[in-house]
């Protein structure tokens, strides 16, 4: 059976942490915003059957026009995100096609979402909920102001990543939870997990990014150049130089 699903791409924030005028999703990566980045790999997906941006007050026509250009035919709609994260979340999964009853949700912050996007898409058919995540390897402290209380044990703790995958009916109940109890997540999964569900757990990449500093960018450049083979099909609008952070 092939299982197919609806894309919500979030890149709605404001790029506060990155300290740029131009919120990050919209900063070059080796000459292409870093949006377009995920955008195309989900493109190349079979089983993506559709995909909605949702972008800043004022962005909408320049995203419109990007997609448009470089025939990313996939992209249903381009919509202006909400307050918080989730609510972007939630406008975005309710302009998908009515018929999507798998919904991924995917931070445009992260412009290299693993390979193993079927993997992720079949535990989500299977259960309902379902996210990419990497065990934590760092010495984890709990700190309060400059001194450390305690070491965490890391044996049970995971990084959550995304593209996390949900039953549509889920995932809209619980943003609709979420927002009723005024209760603010992090990421999709926190809201399925308030509802008393447990997400499954799908090995993501170490190399599945999030840009989130200044300091990200070289970081992201390297990858950007070790990863061109995996886009190369669907990257033929790619600028050919690479190197130097943005100018913030």
């Amino acid at each position: 059976m092939n299982v197919e699903c609806g894309i919500v791409l979030v890149a709605a924030g404001q790029g506060q942490r990155m300290g740029s005028v131009i919120p990050k999703q919209f900063l070059p990566l080796c000459g292409m915003p870093l949006y377009l980045w995920s955008l195309h790999y989900f493109q190349a997906l079979p089983a993506v059957r559709e995909i909605v941006v949702v972008v800043p007050a004022g962005y909408e026509r320049r995203v419109a026009e990007e997609t448009a250009q470089l025939r990313l035919s996939k992209v249903r709609s381009c919509v202006r995100g909400g307050e918080l994260r989730q609510d972007s979340v939630e406008i975005g999964v309710h302009a998908l096609s009515s018929d999507c009853p798998l919904v991924g949700i995917h931070d445009a912050a992260r412009p290299f979402p693993p390979q193993n996007f079927d993997e992720l898409l079949q535990a989500a058919f299977a259960t309902g909920a379902a996210l990419f995540a990497v065990p934590v390897t760092d010495t984890l402290k709990r700190v309060t102001g400059e001194a450390v209380e305690a070491t965490v044990d890391r044996t049970s703790l995971w990084a959550a990543q995304t593209p996390q995958i949900f039953r549509r009916d889920l995932l809209a109940a619980a943003l609709a939870h979420a927002r009723e109890q005024k209760c603010t997540v992090t990421d999709d999964a926190a809201a399925v997990e308030a509802m008393g569900i447990h997400p499954q757990i799908v090995v993501g990449s170490r190399w599945n990014l999030k840009v989130t500093t200044h300091e990200d960018w070289p970081v992201a450049e390297f990858l950007a150049q070790k990863l061109e083979r995996f886009f190369v099909q669907s990257l033929n609008a790619r600028d050919s130089s690479c190197g130097g952070s943005p100018s913030i």
